[in-house]
C-alpha cells in the first residue's frame, strides 16, 4: 500500500495528465484509506474536478457539495463552491448557480473565486 502522499500525488498526476478515471480512483481509494488526513479534502475537491473535466457536471456538484459540507474550513471550500456554479452553469440551472455563486460572495468575499463570480454580474438578493 501506498503512503497517503505518494498515493494522493499519483492520482493528481493521473489528473494533470487528462487520465481522469484512474485520477478517481485514486482518490476514491485516498479517501476511502485516509478519509482523515489533511488532504482529504483536497482529494474530495480533485475528485469534483475529475468530474468537471469529464463535463459529468451533476457528479461533480455532488462531488464539490461533499467538500463544502464535509469540511467547511478548508481553503478548497471557495474553489468548490465556484465549480459548482460553473456546473450548474454548465447544466443550464441559472437559478442553483446563482446561489452557489452568492453563498461564494457572501461567505468567502475576499476570495480570488469571489471576485470571479463578481464578474459574472449575478444579482444576489
Amino acid at each position: 500500500m501506498l503512503p497517503p502522499e505518494d498515493l494522493y500525488k499519483t492520482a493528481l498526476s493521473d489528473y494533470t495528465k487528462g487520465d481522469y478515471d484512474l485520477a478517481i480512483t485514486g482518490f476514491r481509494n485516498y479517501l476511502k484509506t485516509y478519509p482523515r488526513t489533511s488532504l482529504a479534502p483536497n482529494a474530495q475537491y480533485w475528485l469534483g474536478e475529475c468530474y468537471f473535466s469529464q463535463k459529468n457536471y451533476a457528479q461533480a456538484i455532488d462531488e464539490f457539495g461533499v467538500v463544502i459540507r464535509e469540511h467547511p474550513d478548508s481553503p478548497k471550500v471557495p474553489s468548490a463552491l465556484f465549480k459548482q456554479g460553473e456546473a450548474y452553469t454548465q447544466l443550464g440551472d441559472t437559478k442553483q448557480a446563482t446561489t452557489a455563486f452568492c453563498e461564494l460572495m457572501s461567505k468567502h468575499g475576499k476570495t480570488r473565486e469571489a471576485r470571479l463570480a463578481r464578474d459574472k454580474n449575478i444579482r444576489c438578493r
